[in-house]
C-alpha cells in the first residue's frame, strides 16, 4: 500500500498522461520496470565512465578483468571451437577469437559460494555489446524486473550457440558481436513443466531450473508450445564463472 501511495503522489506531483482508468497495481508494475531500466543504465554509464576517466591506468586496466587471447595452438581451442558452432548455420555465423576472462572477485565467489553446489557445466551467455563493459567489471547481475522473463529473475544460459544468437547484436551492426562461456554450477536442477514468470529463486530443494527442449511448455496461442533449446537459469551469480569472451559475426 505505500508503494501504491508513493506512485500515486508521484503521478500527482508530475503531470502524466495515463489512460482514464488504471489499476493500481498495473501503475506501480509500470513505474517500478521504468525504476529498474534507469538503474541498469546508470550501471552500465559508470562502468563505461570508470574505463573511461581511470587515473594513470588504461581502459584495460580499469576493467578489473584479466583477458588474454587464446591461441589455436592451445588444446582447450579445438574442443570450445566445436562447441560453439555446433549446430550453427555456418553461413550466418562466423567465429572471430576467444579470449580467456578472469574477473578476481568474481571467480573468488564463486570457488567458495558456487562451485561447492556441483552439477558444472560449460554454458554459453549472449548479450548486447554495449553491457559487456559493465559485466566485464562486476560479471553477471541477477535482474530485478521484467515480465518477459520466461524463468524469473535469474542469470540465464543456454548449451547451444543458435539458442543464444537472438541476444546478441543485430543483423547490420558492424562491430564483433559478443558472447560469454561460464562455468556453471546448477547443482540438483528442476526441470520446468512450464513457464515459471516472476520467481526470483528455484523451488524449494533444488538450486536451478533447466527449461527442457521439447518438453517444457511456453504457452502459445494453442499453449502447447514447447522451448526450441534447452535453457539453464541460476539465481545468485556466484554461481556462475565466466571462463571465456567469445567475438563472432553474423
Amino acid at each position: 500500500p505505500r508503494i501504491v501511495e508513493a506512485v500515486a503522489d508521484y503521478y500527482r506531483a508530475i503531470p502524466t498522461k495515463l489512460p482514464h482508468k488504471i489499476k493500481a497495481d498495473e501503475m506501480v508494475r509500470t513505474f517500478l520496470s521504468r525504476i529498474v531500466t534507469i538503474a541498469d543504465e546508470l550501471d552500465q554509464l559508470e562502468a563505461a565512465v570508470s574505463t573511461l576517466v581511470a587515473p594513470g591506468g588504461t581502459q584495460y586496466n580499469a576493467l578489473g578483468a584479466t583477458i588474454s587471447l587464446l591461441s589455436p595452438s592451445e588444446q582447450v581451442y579445438d574442443a570450445l571451437v566445436s562447441y560453439i558452432t555446433t549446430g550453427v548455420d555456418k553461413r550466418q555465423f562466423c567465429l572471430d577469437d576467444i579470449f580467456r576472462v578472469e574477473i578476481p572477485d568474481e571467480r573468488e565467489r564463486y570457488k567458495t559460494l558456487g562451485a561447492p553446489i556441483g552439477n558444472v557445466r560449460c554454458l554459453i551467455h549472449a548479450t548486447k555489446t554495449y553491457y559487456v563493459r559493465h559485466i566485464l567489471k562486476s560479471g553477471f547481475k541477477v535482474p530485478t524486473g521484467g515480465s518477459h522473463l520466461m524463468f524469473g529473475y535469474g542469470v540465464y544460459h543456454a548449451s547451444e550457440t543458435a539458442k543464444s544468437l537472438g541476444y546478441a547484436a543485430k543483423r547490420g551492426y558492424n562491430g564483433p558481436n559478443i558472447m560469454f562461456l561460464s562455468d556453471v554450477a546448477l547443482g540438483k536442477h528442476y526441470e520446468a513443466p512450464e513457464a515459471l514468470k516472476n520467481i526470483s529463486h528455484p523451488p524449494a530443494g533444488y538450486d536451478s531450473v533447466m527449461g527442457v527442449a521439447r518438453k517444457t511448455r511456453t504457452g502459445g496461442w494453442n499453449g502447447s508450445s514447447t522451448l526450441n533449446h534447452d535453457e539453464f537459469i541460476v539465481y545468485t551469480p556466484q554461481q556462475q564463472t565466466i571462463r571465456y569472451l567469445v567475438t563472432f559475426n553474423r
